[in-house]
């Protein structure tokens, strides 16, 4: 075999996975869509069997903010405990709290998914440039939902439960606060994703942290929009977020700057010399 067939041959082997059919890309999304969805149930029927668990779990925000209202509000009347109006109602609870749990266990290996997915559109210094990024999203996630569990939640629930003063007794429903809560602890996870995703968009060139300078005054406008939209209507669980949310994209600019450089894209594999005839 000749060095120009053989150069022809090792550039259609690079070409192969960045010219797939459609269809067979199609395929490919199905099958990491159907591992996913196997991870996700697997990992749902483990959390069901420790619902109660998982459950108190997500209870304490409310019992630190219980335990604020009545330090600071001694003489209040508080039904304590959540309640349920509809014998089914904890079920359904149970397997609401279950999936989230399973969905925030199964975020390493669904963000590893959309990785192999996209991967074989990437050049190999894209691939080494990009794997940190998956393993920064999965820590931020979960330093989100614990921001949220820890700090922002207690609080939040706490300033809330002051609109009612002394004399009105809240009679907390367990559906509503988990929906709540859970949809909080998502989105704080979502929301602390922000600076791998500005600093992955400076690293390919999208973004520069000169632009995110910029932009300082309009993403301040974004960031109070995003905390009033997402958080109970008191001022407090705003600022809880919009605080962290700034320093967030402050922490974006500065690690841009060192972790941002554009990566030079390599000739396409099409320009080998040995392709040309």
């Amino acid at each position: 075999m000749s060095a120009g067939a053989s150069r022809r041959g090792q550039g259609a082997a690079q070409m192969d996975d960045r010219e797939l059919p459609f269809t067979e890309h199609l395929e490919e999304l199905r099958q990491r869509l159907k591992r996913s969805l196997i991870v996700v149930f697997g990992l749902f029927l483990g959390t069901f069997l420790l619902r109660e668990q998982i459950f108190s779990l997500v209870q304490q925000p409310m019992v630190r903010a219980v335990e604020l209202f009545l330090r600071y509000h001694p003489g209040s009347k508080f039904a304590a405990g959540l309640h349920f109006k509809d014998p089914i109602e904890p079920f359904f609870t149970y397997m609401k709290v279950s999936f989230f749990a399973a969905l925030f266990l199964a975020v390493p290996f669904l963000l590893y998914q959309i990785w192999k997915f996209v991967a074989p559109g990437l050049y190999k210094h894209e691939k080494v440039a990009t794997f940190p990024f998956l393993v920064a999203s999965t820590v931020m996630f979960a330093l989100g939902a614990t921001f949220c569990h820890q700090l922002a939640l207690p609080f939040g629930y706490y300033a809330l439960l002051t609109y009612a003063g002394n004399d009105l007794v809240p009679m907390m429903m367990m559906t509503e606060y988990t929906s709540t809560t859970l949809t909080l602890l998502l989105a704080f996870g979502v929301i602390f994703e922000t600076p791998v995703v500005l600093i992955f968009l400076c690293r390919l060139g999208v973004l520069t942290p000169e632009q995110l300078r910029r932009a300082r005054r309009y993403a301040a406008v974004i960031i109070a929009i995003v905390a009033a939209f997402l958080t109970p209507p008191d001022v407090v669980s705003q600022i809880l977020l919009g605080i962290p949310l700034y320093l967030l994209y402050e922490v974006s600019i500065i690690g841009a700057r060192f972790l941002g450089k554009p990566v030079p894209r390599e000739p396409p594999a099409a320009s080998d010399p040995g392709l040309a005839g």
